[in-house]
């Protein structure tokens, strides 16, 4: 009879047990230098096109994920309790309809109806005359509804932001904003007095950075998500999505300009009521549904496909916006599952919806073709897309400006 020793079962499953976590702890150990390699590759590549991309196309990078910023600890979204409103002339009043008459009384970050903090801050001297002025031509636009101006809607204005953070052992992306309450006819009065100063070649066309951005943040009065979906088409299988935006929209000026799957504001509606904050996924959610009529309950994507990336200023109209890309699953078409969806606001915001091969030569030669006709911040977010595809997009953009 032979007798087992039980001194070498214990050592063979000692060892046995010390290897298999072993070899989990150099997996982790590799997964996280491979991890940190392609972080630091992309960097690069984002770096290497960035002075160019913002000159030609007139855009700030202000923050970048990397590789993205994480839906979880990667976005921190507050409100931090400043306002800024600025109310609908008395004069005018009488001339709009009763149910548009949704407005605010003048208020400053200060608390206070004068805006003299504003001009303190801003060093604009004739701030309040400029704000007495344009709200006289922003009420005539609501009061005929045009230009966009069809209702007065709460809104936020970004007070505060800080994109570049890192946590963890990878050095993940941190993003953080703290947020203004505002409303559509305060964003629009000081997008109306930007117009001005930047036709009179003031400083706050030029800003290139985060202190810039600081002194003028009370012309920041929106914040949007610029989002390109991904889909399978029946045609040319992994395809993205661009649109053709109705001349309804606001900032079209009539015309029908080229962008990208979608553009949502932010809005004090995306709260989530699980933990009381404000939400770029609900932003985005809303935004998909309303304009493209995708659902986030029909199942054709995971909080796995929602990447945000870059945060930016786009000069040409003082927003900032992040870019952001929507994987809908494989199973799901173009053609079936999203060309012919209602949406309710469709009408307004999108005329068409043109499914593009994802691929450098069918991309560079859309983009060729109807160069003039895009949103600077629809290029940009595609090319902050496509960097993070290893697709290094070839197009001379020429100090593209959109008015």
């Amino acid at each position: 009879m032979h007798f087992i020793n039980t001194d070498t079962i214990i050592t063979f499953i000692t060892g046995g047990v010390a290897g298999f976590f072993l070899q989990k702890i150099l997996e982790k150990g590799n997964k996280r230098v491979a991890d940190i390699i392609e972080n630091k590759k992309l960097k690069m590549n984002l770096t290497k096109v960035e002075r160019i991309l913002d000159e030609d196309l007139n855009i700030v990078t202000l923050g970048q994920g990397f590789p993205s910023y994480d839906l979880g600890e990667g976005l921190n979204i507050e409100v931090c309790g400043k306002s800024l409103y600025i109310d609908f002339p008395q004069n005018k009043k009488h001339l709009i309809t009763e149910k548009y008459r949704t407005f605010h009384k003048d208020r400053s970050f200060d608390g206070t109806s004068s805006f003299e903090d504003l001009v303190h801050e801003t060093k604009i001297i004739n701030l309040i005359e400029l704000i007495e002025k344009h709200r006289q031509i922003v009420a005539d636009d609501f009061i005929n509804r045009r230009n966009g101006c069809h209702f007065n809607g709460e809104k936020f204005g970004v007070y505060y932001f800080d994109g570049f953070r890192r946590y963890g052992e990878v050095e993940k992306s941190d993003l953080h904003i703290s947020l203004f309450t505002t409303d559509y006819f305060t964003h629009k009065v000081f997008k109306s007095i930007y117009k001005e100063l930047i036709g009179i070649n003031h400083h706050i066309s030029q800003i290139k950075d985060y202190n810039g951005v600081m002194q003028y943040r009370s012309f920041a009065t929106s914040f949007g998500v610029n989002a390109i979906v991904k889909v399978q088409s029946r045609f040319s299988k992994d395809s993205i999505i661009f649109t053709k935006r109705s001349p309804y929209a606001t900032g079209t000026n009539g015309k029908t300009w080229l962008s990208i799957s979608m553009i949502e504001g932010l809005s004090q509606v995306d709260v989530d009521t699980f933990s009381n904050t404000i939400s770029l996924k609900l932003c985005l959610q809303r935004g998909l549904e309303e304009e493209l009529g995708i659902l986030a309950t029909n199942n054709y994507y995971d909080d796995n496909d929602i990447k945000f990336y870059d945060l930016f200023l786009e000069r040409n109209n003082f927003e900032l916006g992040i870019t952001a890309l929507v994987n809908i699953k494989d199973e799901y078409t173009f053609e079936e599952s999203i060309q012919n969806r209602y949406a309710k606001d469709k009408v307004l915001e999108v005329a068409e919806m043109i499914p593009i091969a994802l691929n450098k030569k069918e991309i560079e030669k859309f983009v060729k073709d109807n160069i003039q006709e895009f949103y600077p911040q629809a290029l940009y977010t595609l090319n902050s897309i496509c960097m993070r595809k290893n697709l290094m997009l070839d197009i001379k953009y020429n100090k593209q400006k959109h008015d």
